[in-house]
């Protein structure tokens, strides 16, 4: 099994959970860098999506690609969208049909999101950039 697999193992295993305990709301950072916790201790716990798109980018154990790939974390960090404003972004881990991410309404990992509606309202709507980094 690859470690991208073994992510994706991990993030469907989360499901359900409150992978983001010291966040009240928008803590899908801090569930996706616990969920790579399992995989690799020694990472950091990062509460927001900016810190986690610059480390995700230094740290050689990741590699960005280019398109969705299931086990892949995707991320549209804020801070980066073409409209000015305080606009949060997100992140989540690449699943076969949804992406596995926290959901800020309810506090636990879920599916609420498809690749389509994540193009659509962070690519789109938002003019967010959309990253995806492999855990190689």
């Amino acid at each position: 099994m690859t470690n991208s697999e073994r992510l994706y193992q991990e993030a469907r295993a989360s499901i359900g959970k409150d992978m983001s305990p010291t966040q009240s709301e928008f803590g899908c950072a801090e569930a996706v860098s616990s969920i790579i916790r399992i995989l690799l201790p020694d990472f950091p716990l990062i509460p927001g999506t900016y810190t986690l798109w610059e480390l995700l980018k230094k740290d050689h154990r990741f590699s960005e690609i280019e398109k969705y790939e299931v086990g892949a974390i995707i991320i549209s960090p804020t801070g980066t969208s073409e409209i000015s404003g305080n606009i949060s972004g997100h992140v989540g881990i690449c699943g076969k049909h949804q992406i596995i991410s926290n959901n800020s309404n309810t506090g636990l990992v879920d599916t609420h999101i498809t690749k389509d509606i994540w193009d659509d309202y962070f690519g789109t709507r938002l003019r967010f950039p959309i990253y995806y980094f492999k855990l190689v």
